[in-house]
């Protein structure tokens, strides 16, 4: 069992904290979209750390989709006013979406969304510059890694020596 199903909406906007919400179905998905997303909210909130409160909701009605097979959006849907799905909300500390996604959203968007309501510090590493070796090396593109997974792109206008980018 995960820690995304302990804490409802409600609960969360009476602690008063910001928090992220996602709309998803991994099992029952439409989209082909809920499965990378509900991977990213479980990387966001790795990363996110403690006390940074992740809620799942189950757009369809289970019963309906596992007991009929028929996929009936379920009641918060229309409370949401979502016609899709997946979506991904920050809220802030007094209960308003702060950023909302539609569909896809990576880890960096969900952390510097939650940054920009004070909820997290973002560390933005020196980036890693280095000069082009060729003319034609990456056609003009550096990339800059963070642990492990590209952070920024940066498309060279001068390639004729070393690039420094500022993120």
């Amino acid at each position: 069992e995960d820690d995304m199903h302990n804490v409802s909406v409600a609960s969360a906007l009476e602690i008063g904290e910001p928090f992220v919400v996602f709309f998803a179905s991994p099992q029952f998905c439409v989209s082909a979209m809920c499965g990378p997303v509900t991977d990213t909210m479980d990387q966001a909130q790795r990363e996110a750390g403690p006390g940074v409160e992740f809620i799942h909701i189950e757009p369809w009605d289970l019963s309906a989709a596992r007991e009929e097979g028929r996929l009936v959006p379920a009641p918060v849907m229309q409370e949401w006013r979502l016609p899709t799905e997946p979506w991904t909300f920050v809220v802030d500390a007094d209960g308003r979406v702060a950023m909302r996604f539609e569909g896809l959203v990576t880890v960096e968007e969900v952390l510097a969304a939650l940054a920009s309501q004070g909820r997290l510090r973002m560390h933005h590493p020196d980036p890693v510059v280095r000069p082009l070796r060729s003319p034609t090396e990456c056609q003009g593109i550096n990339l800059f890694h963070h642990p492990g997974r590209l952070v920024h792109v940066l498309a060279v206008k001068n390639p004729s020596g070393p690039q420094v980018a500022r993120p």
